[in-house]
């Protein structure tokens, strides 16, 4: 899955990281890498979708020091940054979107920018139905 989204073949990663996580839900890990290989289609929904799945399994992965965009995107700082900008002009056309505000925070929390992703997490918070993925970030955020 790995080499696949690295080679810019994100429904095949889709496809290895979704088998992965099904032959055994307690890696968490296929969850998270899904997630990022729907960013990076902009299946945004399902993304959000599968974090939470993960979050569920494993809350304190916030906390595991996983680094998409090292471990995926290698050195194309390029393709990094055009997915996060679509993520964002997404949010953008549809600024009341619960899972755009979700996924921003997840990028920035995990690109090392808690600062930005307690502010996503925080307008998360005050629009979505479950505000339970936003207080699992915040509540790390202040330890």
């Amino acid at each position: 899955g790995s080499k696949s989204f690295r080679a810019g073949d994100y429904g095949i990663a889709i496809l290895r990281f979704r088998q992965v996580a099904d032959d055994d839900p307690s890696i968490v890990r296929a969850f998270f890498l899904q997630a990022q290989a729907c960013i990076a289609v902009g299946s945004y929904q399902e993304a959000a979708e599968l974090l939470q799945q993960g979050l569920r399994r494993q809350p304190a992965w916030l906390q595991s020091g996983y680094r998409p965009k090292a471990e995926l995107y290698g050195n194309d700082e390029a393709r990094w940054t055009q997915h996060v900008k679509r993520l964002e002009q997404a949010q953008r056309q549809q600024p009341k979107n619960a899972d755009y505000l979700f996924l921003l925070g997840y990028v920035a929390w995990f690109d090392g920018d808690r600062a930005a992703a307690v502010g996503y997490f925080q307008r998360f918070r005050a629009i979505a139905a479950d505000p339970q993925w936003a207080d699992l970030f915040l509540k790390a955020a202040v330890k």
